[in-house]
């Protein structure tokens, strides 16, 4: 695979290609070789051994996450190439490297992968679980539930498609059903997947923005293709995402938008924030 290539169709900045030919020249093959043998074994002897790397090479553990998984993108591209999915789905899926250390860096972090949560998540690109197409993403799930929706049925654990959205671009609606029909296309020629149940557990889908955005806003549009299956509070994943950083203090949270001004009243007032589950067609 083309390195420079890579880079540049992600978007990975300066930083991170530094930070990459830093440990390219620095990791030896059986290091590299003892690394892939970990990933291989499961996340949990993988991340053991990142740790001990790190620590013994003096190097933030978030650059040597983001270094190794580059490399194991080698290894998903071939895969790709078997399967015969286009290149451009390859670099789509793996922007969200890029956007992953970007949020970090938002969040006064190092630029790169972190330990938890974003190195297991990013293990599903890898894995050929997870693909972006457009706008959105889509992880390839088993149902855990019977649904009937639109005179079609999914029992459960069936396979089924799971909606996440990445950051920093807009949620415009014409893009995400386009992205819908990319998805019932890709998942049947290369899944077999004649009927695409599409879930999503998000923050977008609670009811509480129902009272403080406009019927016009991108979200509600985005909510509204969903039947809610049901709802959850848990203030914190809203928090982490609209605010980035969680503050001690309610009012130390900023007010930049209008949505970090609603959802600053909502906790203020205690008022029920959080979660919930839907599905479309």
């Amino acid at each position: 695979m083309d390195f420079e290539k890579y880079f540049e169709e992600t978007g990975l900045s300066e930083k991170g290609r530094e930070s990459f030919s830093m440990l390219h020249k620095k990791m030896s093959k059986a290091d590299f070789s003892a690394s892939y043998d970990a990933y291989k074994e499961g996340d949990e002897i993988f991340s053991a051994f990142i740790l001990a790397y790190a620590e013994r090479e003096s190097i933030p553990v978030e650059v040597v996450n983001l270094y190794l998984y580059i490399r194991f993108s080698e290894f998903t591209y071939a895969e790709y190439q078997k399967r015969g999915i286009p290149d451009d789905i390859f670099y789509l899926t793996m922007s969200d490297f890029p956007i992953t250390c970007r949020q970090n860096v938002d969040k006064g972090g190092v630029y790169g992968i972190t330990q938890q949560p974003e190195r297991p998540w990013l293990r599903l690109h890898l894995d050929c679980m997870l693909y972006r197409l457009g706008r959105l993403q889509f992880e390839l799930i088993h149902s855990n539930r019977d649904v009937s929706l639109g005179g079609k049925a999914l029992k459960k654990c069936e396979r089924c498609i799971n909606v996440h959205i990445a950051r920093y671009e807009p949620l415009d609606e014409g893009e995400c059903e386009k992205s819908y029909a990319l998805a019932k296309e890709f998942f049947k020629k290369y899944y077999g997947i004649e009927t695409c149940f599409f879930f999503c557990h998000s923050w977008l889908l609670h009811p509480w923005l129902l009272d403080v955005l406009p019927e016009t806003s991108s979200i509600l549009r985005f909510r509204n293709k969903f039947e809610i299956l049901e709802t959850e509070e848990n203030a914190d994943d809203v928090i982490s995402y609209v605010f980035m950083n969680k503050c001690e203090n309610i009012e130390d949270y900023p007010e930049n938008s209008s949505l970090q001004k609603a959802l600053k009243m909502y906790l203020t007032k205690k008022h029920p924030v959080g979660m919930a589950m839907g599905v479309r067609l």
